[in-house]
This record gives structure tokens, sequence and C-alpha cells, in this order.
């Protein structure tokens, strides 16, 4: 089977949104994974009829999994709990469940990251998911929250795996799992506690065929951590140009 994945499409702002209906995907797998920023649910799926229409014929399924951009203008209270919901017939949101595609375990979590305490205060007044993100709805999202919504991501990403005795996983996150092989411009960035995390010695100890990850708009040529293959396709933001290494067609075989 072969798996095409990409994400950061971020329909939600306008110039993606009107690039990406000129600039189309090139259908190349049976299954499309979007992990993240895909869409604002604050828009609803009105204006995603046109890709809705466009690619759900194209592929047997299509997964998106929601990022941090997801919930900006919106709430985050439920980005703890599994969610699958039918966008259309073949094209699901998804997150915290695994979706099995023969022999294939797809686990989809956003995964979030890890703000370690000294860097607390500046990720808070910088990283714009503190200032657009609600949780709760009594008040804007806070470090310990987004730290909350990690340690539940992981608690499922292990439980998922320790009971996956057969199949091959593959893991869909946003948030990038590593260090390794991390965009070398924002290596000694104060906010990177809010766009990755170390988890070298879990993925090692894992039964993981691939990891696909997002976030940071930086893509990076395939790596492995262990016997695991890790895989990006960011398109990130078209009047920044960070979309110039963007693979239209970017899969793989399992």
């Amino acid at each position: 089977m072969k798996i095409q994945y990409c994400s950061d499409l971020h329909l939600e702002m306008i110039d993606n949104y009107k690039q990406l209906q000129h600039l189309h995907l090139k259908p190349a797998g049976n299954i499309l994974i979007i992990a993240g920023d895909f869409f604002a649910f604050r828009k609803g799926y009105k204006d995603l009829t046109w890709f809705i229409n466009l690619y759900s014929p194209l592929y047997k399924s299509i997964y998106w999994l929601p990022g941090n951009h997801e919930y900006y203008g919106f709430s985050a209270t439920q980005a703890d709990k599994p969610l699958k919901e039918a966008v259309a017939d073949n094209f699901f949101l998804v997150n915290n469940i695994t979706i099995r595609e023969g022999d294939i375990n797809l686990i989809f979590t956003t995964l979030w990251s890890h703000i370690l305490p000294e860097n607390e205060l500046f990720c808070k007044e910088y990283v714009n998911d503190f200032h657009q993100i609600k949780f709760y709805q009594r008040e804007l999202l806070r470090p310990i929250d987004f730290n909350y919504l990690h340690t539940k991501s992981l608690e499922f990403l292990s439980k998922e795996l320790r009971g996956s005795s057969d199949g091959k996983n593959i893991v869909i996150t946003h948030h990038t799992p590593t260090f390794q092989n991390y965009p070398e411009e924002y290596r000694k960035s104060k906010i990177n506690n809010a766009f990755a995390v170390e988890l070298n010695e879990f993925i090692s100890n894992n039964r993981i065929h691939t990891w696909i990850y997002g976030h940071s708009h930086r893509n990076v040529p395939e790596f492995e951590i262990g016997k695991t293959k890790l895989v990006t396709n960011q398109f990130g933001y078209y009047k920044e140009k960070e979309h110039l290494s963007f693979n239209y067609e970017a899969c793989f075989d399992v």
C-alpha cells in the first residue's frame, strides 16, 4: 500500500487557500494523510467543499489530523479525547485513535510538546497558541495545559503501541517528535519547546515502521531513529515562500 502525506497546508490563510486551488496535490498513494494545520475549526467545513470534491474521489481514504492551528479562535477542550468524524464518505477528521487499513495500523495523535519550566514565560509571550487557543472555555491555553495535552498524547501512543501485536505501525503527529535533524535555523530558539519534543528513546524502544510529522514549516530529508523512518512534507505559508520545498506527491510504500 502507498501512503501519501503532507501537512501545514493552512487553508485558513487566504494566500494558501487561493494558491492550493491551483497548485494541486498529485495523487500518488492509496491513502492521503494530512498531518495537521490544514484548516481552522472556527470556519466550519463549507470552504473545504472544493478540496473534498477534488480529492475524495482520488483516494481510498483521506485522514486529517488536527494540528495546533485548527484550534485558533476555538477551544482545545476536546483535544485529549478520541475523535473520528466523517467530513465526507471517505474523508475523516481523526485524533487519539488508531485506524486499521489492511495490515497497517495508522496511529493518530496531535502530540503537542513539553515546555520546560525555564521556557514557560517566554513561550507564553511569543507563541501564538497561548493567545489564540481557548481551553475549557474559561481562559486561554496555558503552558500547563499544553504540557497536559502532550502527556495525554504520549499516554495514548504508549498504550496503542504496547497493544499492537501485529501489523505495521505508522504514527502520525503534527508536532515534531525529535530534535534530531531539526532545522538548523531554529536550533537555538527559545520557543523550540512549543514545536518539538525529544522522543528518541521512545521511538527506538517501540515497533514503529514510519513516523509522519509536521509543524516547523521546514522540510528535511527523511531519516531514521532506530528502525523507524521519520518523514515530513510541509507546505507552510505561501506568502513567506515556505512552500518551495513541498513535494506534491510525497509517499512511501508499506
